[in-house]
């Protein structure tokens, strides 16, 4: 009967609110953790990134510069919830309360909704008309045909086959990981070998798209474009980074495998279709795979993306349906039925797959700039103003008189600091338009932001003490070390 409320204990921490305490964790080994962070960024949306960095330039200067600020935007999130979540085991919306108060972290709730389900939905519709397409070309209609019939029922397959994984909790991201990103990591290597065979590695490394398709011609606006384009990348994983390093037993596993594993996963993937794209002159994934590798190689090659995407997929809703438990009356409900609620739009959009790829991709993007603005709050205030220490039960109180209450449960020198980031960020850069600021040529956008205002944050509490920061009557400070 022990062992029993024992494993029910961990059961319930894995797939809830709890903090995950050392011996509940499932992350012990470093291949398993660097394939879980991989997969987030190794669904097939990393081809479509690949797509757009051959347009800023010079390919392998792109590339080269979108892995730089990948592996800096990465560092910046690991020390903004990544160390956070994995000292307390809390979920990245619970350790941002320290900064943000307990109702002003809603706001990071609903960016993990919006990541989780938009990204999720969107590989969900990409994988459902790439399995259209499959069809198509099989059934001798042509690669252009897309069965719309196949589309939807592939779609509603994804998404009961993705409620059944996820409700199984942490251990089926990390199962499927392992053999999801591997595969789609050598899917990658092979296409990038056929592109070497058909037209060289000089013909590869040195194609260009033309001049009249590129973004900019200005050889330093390409290299920061790039650099942004990374750091954009980077940034996306701040709301999802908390729910995966809570579960990491060891501090020595911590910190390179998210770094390493978004960089070669998402980095190499969009590498190589950065690559095709410059030398086939297409943009259609399915298209320049059929050219490059031939019809049956390359329905093959689909296929298995395809089947590979469900990894990221599960990832994706398990770590939304953790963050919705925000929501006190979803926190009681069974975990399966969380899933389901989170995965509900999921049914519609299998009848608008397309709609959904059209339409929400630039929200998408809009959405990842906030992040921006939260990564330069959270680092100030945890290393700086809370001197790396935050007190665990407070997290979980909504009395006024908690540590972390603020004024009406929310602190308005964050979320104006937040604020200020973001509109500061599109009049520097839009990721939509791209259009840029002069200033923009010189610095970027993000890193400058960030470290304008962390600053401006710390002076701004130090102004505003009784709004900035409300401590409580309590001095016991709680933190589970490792």
């Amino acid at each position: 009967m022990q062992y029993q409320e024992s494993k029910d204990a961990v059961i319930e921490a894995l797939e809830g609110r709890l903090p995950v305490l050392p011996g509940m964790r499932i992350y012990s080994g470093y291949a398993s953790f660097l394939w879980t962070c991989a997969a987030v960024c190794c669904a097939s949306y990393a081809y479509l990134i690949g797509t757009a960095l051959a347009t800023l330039g010079s390919t392998w200067v792109a590339i080269v510069g979108y892995w730089v600020g990948t592996l800096i935007s990465m560092a910046l999130a690991m020390l903004a919830v990544g160390i956070p979540s994995f000292r307390t085991g809390l979920d990245t919306v619970d350790v941002a309360k320290a900064a943000l108060g307990i109702r002003g972290s809603l706001i990071l709730m609903v960016g993990i909704v919006l990541s989780c389900a938009g990204w999720g939905n969107v590989v969900i519709a990409m994988t459902a008309r790439s399995a259209g397409m499959l069809v198509g070309m099989i059934g001798g209609a042509g690669s252009a045909a897309v069965d719309e019939r196949v589309v939807e029922i592939v779609a509603l397959i994804l998404v009961a086959a993705i409620w059944w994984l996820a409700s199984k909790g942490p251990q089926a991201v990390a199962s499927l990981s392992r053999w999801c990103v591997p595969g789609q990591l050598l899917v990658a290597l092979i296409l990038l070998a056929f592109l070497f065979v058909k037209y060289s590695p000089a013909g590869v490394i040195n194609a260009h798209v033309p001049n009249a398709q590129l973004t900019a011609l200005d050889a330093r606006l390409q290299v920061t474009l790039a650099i942004e384009f990374g750091l954009s990348n980077g940034f996306t994983m701040v709301p999802f980074l908390g729910g995966l390093t809570r579960l990491v037993a060891r501090r020595t596993i911590l910190v390179t495998p998210p770094i390493l594993g978004c960089a070669t996963g998402g980095g190499f993937i969009s590498g190589v279709a950065a690559f095709a794209t410059a030398v086939t002159g297409k943009t259609d994934l399915f298209t320049w795979v059929s050219t490059t590798t031939g019809p049956m190689i390359g329905a093959a090659i689909m296929l298995f993306l395809i089947v590979a995407n469900i990894g990221a997929l599960v990832a994706f809703f398990y770590l939304g349906g953790i963050s919705i438990q925000q929501l006190g009356p979803l926190s009681r409900i069974p975990w399966k039925f969380t899933v389901a609620l989170l995965l509900a739009p999921s049914v519609i959009v299998a009848f608008r797959t397309q709609w959904m790829i059209d339409a929400v991709m630039q929200l998408l993007t809009y959405n990842g700039v906030m992040f921006v603005g939260v990564t330069a709050v959270l680092i100030a205030d945890y290393y700086i103003v809370r001197n790396a220490k935050i007190d665990i039960p407070h997290l979980f109180s909504s009395s006024r008189s908690g540590r972390y209450w603020y004024l009406g449960g929310v602190n308005w020198v964050a979320m104006s600091v937040i604020a200020a980031v973001t509109f500061c960020y599109f009049e520097l850069f839009n990721p939509v338009t791209l259009q840029v600021a002069p200033l923009f040529k010189v610095a970027g956008a993000a890193i400058p932001l960030v470290l304008v205002g962390g600053v401006t944050y710390l002076a701004l509490t130090r102004v505003f003490t009784k709004f900035g920061r409300q401590e409580s009557r309590s001095n016991v400070v709680v933190d589970v070390e490792i």
